[in-house]
């Protein structure tokens, strides 16, 4: 595999460009890129992020997506990561880190970051690990624009979506709850779960550091 670097162009406002095999980067690329997309993390979180977290969830991944200032093409605003898994013999897109400067925060950039990362990389299966309500609102809003039915919702959870879960987190819970798994709570005030998402957050103890997966199947 070879990295690749693509012009994605100017959309709703900001420049975009990914970046595929990131790991394949060069060492010096590599360390710049990492220092800028932590510093991004920490005003996103308004919270410390260690340096080794942002290394593993950007430059370990399969694909990098940046936001760029188009005023200034050189100056990076926000980030999203994707990878693409073999879980439980069926293909997901993992929808990793999606974090953007508070500066450009509340302008839509979850939707066009998610409709990205479907345009790019089809799956007939998504999914993505949160604690963060807002994130689960868009991520649902995703499902439901794209006739994708979504997980947790309110029923049951089917075996297939509980194996494909515990094929990703083997101690998950039937509510697709992770107790611990980041260790902290990531951001340094939460927001909380209003609406049609309040349901899915019961039971979640941020401040233990719980994560819910979220899953969308065709």
């Amino acid at each position: 595999m070879v990295v690749g670097i693509i012009d994605l162009g100017r959309i709703n406002g900001f420049l975009v460009e990914m970046i595929e095999n990131p790991s394949k980067l060069g060492k010096l690329e590599q360390e710049v890129l990492v220092k800028e997309l932590n510093a991004i993390s920490i005003d996103a979180f308004k919270k410390s992020t260690p340096i080794e977290e942002t290394w593993e969830r950007t430059v370990g991944v399969d694909v990098i997506y940046l936001i760029k200032d188009v005023k200034d093409a050189n100056r990076i605003v926000g980030y999203t990561t994707n990878d693409m898994m073999m879980l439980a013999g069926q293909t997901v897109n993992y929808f990793s880190s999606a974090l953007f400067k508070r500066e450009i925060q509340q302008q839509g950039l979850y939707k066009m970051v998610n409709d990205l990362r479907l345009e790019t990389h089809p799956s007939d299966i998504i999914m993505t690990r949160t604690q963060n309500p807002l994130v689960a609102a868009g991520f649902k809003h995703l499902c439901s624009d794209n006739g994708i039915v979504f997980f947790p919702n309110g029923v049951p959870t089917t075996q297939e979506i509980m194996i494909i879960a515990r094929a990703y987190a083997p101690s998950v819970n039937e509510k697709l709850i992770c107790e611990g798994v980041y260790g902290r709570a990531l951001m340094d005030e939460t927001p909380k779960p209003v609406g049609d998402i309040v349901g899915m957050f019961k039971g979640l103890n941020i401040d233990r550091g719980d994560g819910i997966i979220l899953i969308g199947k065709k």
